[in-house]
């Protein structure tokens, strides 16, 4: 998988549980995040300065972790992808 296949799967896991649990403000959270990330990775142009506060990967593990393992499993990914892109390195695809 591509860096922004990850982005785009974990995007389609949050929507798809935000449609189960509507009004679970944690869903509109992290695809905002997810939204900006995915948008670095396509605009190389835009501000990264913010990717060095995503959170994704510490909600994956407080809140999603024991309950859904397929979508902490996502998140973590992404947040691999955020956190190598803020550093300007070549992204190590788990």
């Amino acid at each position: 998988m591509t860096p922004l296949e990850y982005i785009d799967r974990a995007l389609a896991l949050v929507a798809q549980r935000a449609l189960a649990l509507p009004g679970h403000d944690v869903f509109q959270h992290l695809a905002q995040q997810l939204q900006y990330v995915r948008a670095v990775l396509l605009d190389r142009g835009l501000d990264r300065s913010r990717l060095h506060q995503i959170t994704i990967g510490s909600v994956a593990v407080k809140e999603f972790d024991e309950t859904d393992p397929e979508l902490a499993g996502a998140l973590k990914h992404a947040h691999h992808v955020a956190v190598q892109t803020g550093r300007g390195l070549k992204i190590d695809l788990p």
